[in-house]
């Protein structure tokens, strides 16, 4: 049996997946590019024993994660409309079951899915529609305009590693960042305030009249890294899993 620790690769390859890859290795660890298949995972993963994590996306860990001996530690749904989180997100959200949105819409706003991505995660206005299941959960939004986006891989309650991202314009503009006293005081505030995972992304973003508010928090497991520092987020990510 192999103890050496395991990384867990989606079979697409790009920028943020090589940089976890390659900080896996500097460790010492083994990798493997899964396809979508229970055959697959079972010869990816034979006569493994140590440490198994994984880094790619969500619709991926839907197909196969019953396969993968990993508990994913999920971000409990309604934590971004919690009344407790108001002071931080600084705008009205809502969480839909999709059979109670009335369809064309009537009204605008910014809808995104609850987990897993069905949804383009923009401003809809009415006249529009989308396609998703009578049992998926939307976040319809009061809509804020911003300057900056910051992503956050966040370990305990603390910002182990920042980057901007996008700027107001929908624009992608990444800068490694050490962000500030407020938004890392924040950060321990709104983990304190609800259940999440050890390992955790949060992002941020810059109101226009110049004041840092919460966005949305995402699973470091299945998010960009954008300018974040690579061992900082394979750290984040370790702590976002369990083994079963």
């Amino acid at each position: 049996m192999n103890s050496i620790p395991l990384l867990l690769l989606h079979h697409r390859y790009c920028k943020d997946d090589q940089a976890i890859w390659k900080e896996a290795i500097s460790r010492g660890w083994r990798t493997e590019r899964l396809m979508n298949v229970e055959a697959d995972v079972k010869r990816k993963l034979e006569g493994t024993s140590g440490m198994i994590r994984y880094y790619g996306n969500m619709l991926q860990t839907a197909a196969i994660g019953e396969f993968l001996p990993i508990n994913f530690i999920p971000i409990i749904s309604g934590n971004l409309a919690s009344d407790k989180l108001y002071p931080y997100t600084r705008r009205k959200i809502e969480l839909i079951k999709m059979e109670n949105i009335v369809q064309p819409l009537t009204e605008q706003g910014f809808y995104k899915s609850d987990g897993i991505i069905w949804i383009e995660s923009r401003i809809y206005k009415p006249g529009e529609s989308f396609v998703c299941k009578p049992t998926d959960w939307l976040y319809r939004q009061e809509i804020v305009k911003f300057t900056k986006e910051m992503r956050c891989f966040v370990i305990d309650g603390e910002i182990v590693t920042a980057s901007y991202y996008r700027n107001g314009n929908g624009e992608f503009d990444c800068e490694n960042i050490d962000p500030s006293d407020e938004v890392k005081q924040m950060t321990r505030e709104i983990f304190s305030l609800c259940s999440w995972p050890r390992g955790v992304v949060f992002d941020f973003a810059l109101n226009l009249d110049g004041n840092f508010f919460f966005l949305e928090a995402n699973e470091s497991y299945a998010s960009g890294l954008y300018d974040c520092d690579p061992a900082k987020c394979l750290d984040t990510i370790i702590l976002s899993q369990t083994q079963k």
